[in-house]
């Protein structure tokens, strides 16, 4: 099954990056950072930010690395990047991004899947990566991360989860139904509680779970109304923004969540 889903997710992100980038000879700053990512960034920013006040060199393993945004982004915080895809024309979109931000020499880029790291035991102080354990064996994938992290370290993820029952259910019933488009493979799902669990025993550590703001509505007027109705898309984003700033509460049923895992140097996998 998981080289089935690596030869899956590899063809069809390959046809996906195959025209390039709109924005790869564009300069990247932290204004590419959409609103509903911005904890996210903050917090791999406050942890970078220390690090750096304790070692002179801070080494990253940037996991799914797409376009490369987030490889840039770290390497201008002064990290060094080890950035990796299963896609070899994603690779090729981040190394023509990287090049444009002046930042080429701080960023090492490699094709793999998370399942088979090519790099040796304990050379990472982070793992980072935005909406791509989803995509990945979780358990092959996780003894991986944790392997190549050292003792205490830690990885954040910002990911789809099923948190939200009312997602749960669409997925389910509705979506049989409604022709609701699916982008990306079919092996692909939101993070189950299980997988979350299983994440964390691997790590060594149960995994911690920061709220992402609330986004639900701007998930379905994507994927079900395909941001046909600019008037729609404004209205949908409005009442994400209301909920996440005024019923924080509903916060924990957003569709993404951001995890945070540590390796117990003691008793993770791997250590």
């Amino acid at each position: 099954m998981t080289l089935e889903r690596q030869r899956a997710e590899k063809e069809f992100y390959d046809l996906f990056y195959k025209d390039g980038w709109e924005k790869q000879d564009q300069y990247i700053d932290e204004s590419i950072v959409p609103p509903n990512m911005l904890i996210y960034w903050s917090l791999v920013k406050e942890h970078i930010s220390c690090l750096k006040r304790r070692q002179t060199k801070v080494q990253v393993l940037d996991c799914g690395c797409g376009h490369g945004v987030l490889a840039i982004l770290l390497a201008k915080l002064g990290a060094q990047i080890t950035a990796v895809d299963i896609s070899p024309n994603s690779i090729k979109i981040a190394k023509q991004v990287a090049y444009v931000n002046k930042v080429e020499e701080k960023i090492s880029f490699t094709v793999a899947a998370l399942e088979d790291l090519p790099f040796r035991d304990r050379c990472f102080d982070y793992v980072f990566g935005t909406r791509v354990l989803h995509h990945v064996d979780v358990q092959s994938s996780g003894f991986q991360l944790s392997r190549v992290l050292k003792n205490a370290g830690k990885g954040i993820f910002w990911e789809c989860t099923e948190k939200n029952p009312l997602l749960r259910f669409v997925r389910k019933h509705i979506r049989r139904l409604i022709p609701i488009a699916k982008f990306g493979t079919k092996h692909e799902h939101p993070l189950t509680e299980e997988e979350i669990d299983t994440l964390g025993m691997i790590f060594g550590k149960p995994a911690h779970i920061v709220y992402a703001p609330f986004y639900f509505f701007s998930f379905l007027d994507q994927y079900v109304f395909r941001h046909r109705a600019k008037i729609l898309t404004r209205l949908v984003t409005g009442i994400d923004a209301a909920i996440a700033r005024y019923l924080p509460y509903l916060n924990r049923y957003s569709f993404h969540q951001i995890l945070i895992l540590e390796k117990d140097g003691a008793k993770g996998k791997n250590s």
